[in-house]
């Protein structure tokens, strides 16, 4: 490729630093060309930069907020999961009991237990209904998480008048119940933690 001198057009061959006709320093407008670039470079890695650090802080999910933040979220996503199927769970069961307990009262008797059972299944869509709501909730305010799992008397109520009046079809989702109850007591300090920082 041809060289010509900036200055005055004359030809140069390639390894002449100064023109031969005008003695125009050739060497002069390649640095300043470097210099230009080595200036857009750097600007460019601070933009790119600024830009990452901009989302890090905007984004939640990012390592900005350390480790532990993004585990406490996670852990909160995932016991609102266990609550919606939990939820799920006992609308389901719920309306299978009342059912059955319509079933009952129109081929067989309007019996006090046919009366208790369409009342457990009541009760149960509504248990439901609170743990869908709460499944939402903690997402944005994690408190008492710890206390409400923590007693094991609410879950055995239920299995108890489950069995006696809704038959072993209710023991599914105290069996459930049990194993979220597990799984915030096997994290009790993240959660704790999530309490504490109350996102």
């Amino acid at each position: 490729m041809n060289k010509f001198c900036t200055n005055c057009g004359h030809e140069l061959k390639p390894e002449e630093k100064f023109c031969p006709s005008c003695g125009f320093n050739t060497e002069s407008v390649k640095q300043a060309k470097e210099s230009v670039s080595n200036t857009q470079n750097v600007n460019s890695y601070q933009n790119t930069n600024q830009y990452q650090n901009a989302n890090a802080y905007q984004n939640p999910n990012n390592a900005a907020f350390g480790n532990d933040d993004i585990t406490m979220k996670n852990m909160l996503a995932q016991l609102s999961q266990k609550n919606q199927t939990n939820a799920i769970i006992w609308i389901v069961i719920g309306a299978l009991q009342i059912i059955g307990a319509i079933y009952m009262f129109a081929f067989y008797d309007a019996s006090i237990y046919t009366l208790a059972v369409m009342a457990i299944g009541i009760l149960n869509i509504v248990a439901g209904y609170k743990d869908y709501k709460y499944s939402k909730e903690l997402l944005q305010r994690p408190i008492a998480i710890i206390s409400r799992y923590e007693s094991m008397t609410p879950i055995v109520i239920s299995l108890i008048y489950n069995v006696l009046f809704g038959g072993l079809i209710g023991v599914v989702g105290n069996i459930y119940e049990l194993s979220i109850r597990n799984f915030v007591v096997a994290n009790r300090e993240i959660f704790q933690r999530a309490e504490n920082r109350n996102f």
